[in-house]
């Protein structure tokens, strides 16, 4: 009877703990989901488009204009370009140097496609966000490319972990700004 009882014990303790590290697990994949999915809608929130405010009070100057031409047709040679209103303030992901951004429209007869430009550390440049977005269009544009399409989400993935992210300063100063 004793052996009985020591091995209903011993059972029980085994499904319960097993139970706990089951429940343990999801939880975890729950929080890696719920984490993922806050990423995920980051990166569509600060997809590289035309922001009309807050305007820049001198909106752009003539050496300014010319810095954002060259820029854009190494982008895209010999195209028009035009260069909508400078606005005032960046994305965190951009870092703590960027002070403005433009968003620049590249036009090629029948196409036309447009850019966002971040002035950081005084010089326009194409920053880090719309670096991370010009790859995932590589990407996806070589997507039939893969031979199984396992790989081709491993290597969105692995883009997606490489999204520039904020510096610790800058989250600190968000919840600053939100209390």
């Amino acid at each position: 009877m004793n052996r009985t009882l020591v091995l209903l014990v011993l059972v029980a303790t085994s499904v319960a703990f097993g139970e706990s590290s089951e429940e343990q697990r999801r939880a975890e994949r729950r929080a890696l989901m719920e984490k993922r999915f806050a990423v995920e809608q980051r990166i569509e929130a600060t997809a590289p488009r035309r922001r009309d405010s807050p305007l820049r009070y001198k909106n752009i100057s003539d050496s300014e204009a010319r810095e954002v031409k060259s820029i854009a047709r190494k982008v895209l040679p010999r195209a028009i370009v035009n260069i909508g209103p400078v606005v005032t303030g960046c994305p965190c992901e951009e870092g703590p140097e960027c002070t403005d951004q433009v968003w620049v429209t590249v036009d090629r007869g029948e196409t036309s496609s447009g850019i966002l430009l971040s002035r950081i550390a005084g010089d326009w440049t194409i920053g880090p966000i719309q670096r991370w977005w010009f790859e995932k269009e590589d990407l996806d544009r070589r997507r039939s490319s893969f031979s199984q399409h396992s790989d081709y989400y491993d290597a969105e993935d692995a883009l997606v972990d490489r999204f520039p992210a904020c510096s610790s300063e800058a989250v600190k100063a968000a919840e600053n700004a939100n209390e």
